[in-house]
């Protein structure tokens, strides 16, 4: 297992090209600006990635990931780094190498970043079945560790709660996530079981954070922050929800169920376990689908607040809690309150 090295040193996009080769003379010390090119990577979008290059032999490729500014206010940094450490055990993520004030640093994975299209070809779509059933297959150490999905939800609703003005419809969705815990989520899944149910999710696989190797036939999934222990069905959900994409979102774009069940029965097949019940799981993730859209929405509503003049999530924001709001009188309609 490669040592990952710790600076205090902060990086800015502005001096990268300068000030990032004293930073990575441990990793790389011949490399300097004459023998190396910089460039920035697509897909991120709360935090910027570079890579840094070799321009005689790419293959010892870096890179330079740095968070973007008060994204400390989401995430757990620390949940982050742990989760690589285990997926980089399974040669599911590469290990970081370096990690600084502000970021970090692994070896660059070749692939293309896909886009809502590719998600959805029959090769690619396959090769994300297999993936995630090897993310989902990972022995859970901690037995007791309960679902993100709730605390997750709550600690973005605090997040709105502390903001200048809280939308007027917050205390309703905050009445909607304690309905959810205590009505909802033990009909879904009762008694969740250790290793099937709750396993170790991605959680956040849109299209931006799944790269396809044409070369070598393979997709790899990057950016952890929100990887740990979490409802099977939701992580297969969440990641069908990002069918519809980003910057030009299309419900209609959400699987149907003959192109979930042939994306099913790869999955189940690769976890060895049998795809039975299909009318139900197929219920059941379109149920998580619902979740999914609120998780989302108020998590694009949180950064609200923090996000550059020139974003859109107030607008995402409300697609998706809209979208929520649908399914939830359609898909939860015998649990709703009198």
């Amino acid at each position: 297992m490669t040592q990952c090295l710790v600076c205090s040193t902060t990086l800015s996009i502005t001096s990268l090209s300068t000030d990032i080769y004293p930073l990575i003379a441990p990793l790389r010390p011949d490399w300097s600006p004459h023998n190396t090119h910089l460039r920035q990577l697509t897909g991120g979008i709360n935090n910027t990635a570079f890579g840094l290059f070799n321009n005689l032999d790419q293959s010892d490729a870096l890179v330079i990931k740095i968070f973007g500014l008060h994204t400390e206010v989401f995430i757990d940094r620390n949940v982050e780094l742990n989760a690589i450490s285990i997926l980089s055990k399974y040669e599911l993520a590469q290990p970081i190498l370096l990690q600084f004030n502000n970021g970090i640093i692994y070896k660059f994975i070749p692939g293309k970043i896909c886009s809502r299209d590719d998600i959805r070809d029959i090769n690619i779509a396959s090769l994300i079945a297999l993936q995630m059933a090897q993310y989902h297959s990972i022995p859970l150490r901690n037995h007791k560790q309960k679902p993100c999905l709730i605390p997750l939800i709550r600690k973005i609703l605090s997040l709105i709660s502390d903001s200048k003005n809280p939308p007027a419809e917050f205390i309703s969705l905050s009445s909607d996530v304690d309905w959810i815990e205590k009505d909802v989520l033990p009909q879904l899944i009762p008694d969740p079981r250790y290793g099937i149910d709750l396993v170790f999710c991605h959680n956040d696989l849109a299209c931006t954070n799944i790269l396809y190797n044409s070369l070598s036939q393979s997709v790899s999934f990057i950016d952890f922050e929100y990887c740990t222990v979490n409802y099977a069905l939701f992580d297969v959900a969440n990641h069908f929800v990002e069918y519809a994409g980003y910057d030009q979102i299309d419900f209609d774009r959400y699987p149907k169920k003959d192109e979930q069940y042939r994306w099913l029965k790869i999955y189940f097949e690769a976890r060895n376990l049998k795809f039975e019940n299909q009318e139900k799981t197929y219920h059941l993730i379109n149920q998580f689908a619902a979740l999914s859209h609120l998780c989302y929405g108020l998590w694009a509503l949180a950064q609200v607040s923090f996000a550059r003049a020139d974003s859109d999530y107030a607008s995402y924001s409300q697609r998706r809690l809209n979208r929520y709001r649908e399914l939830k009188l359609i898909l939860f309609n015998k649990w709703l309150p009198q």
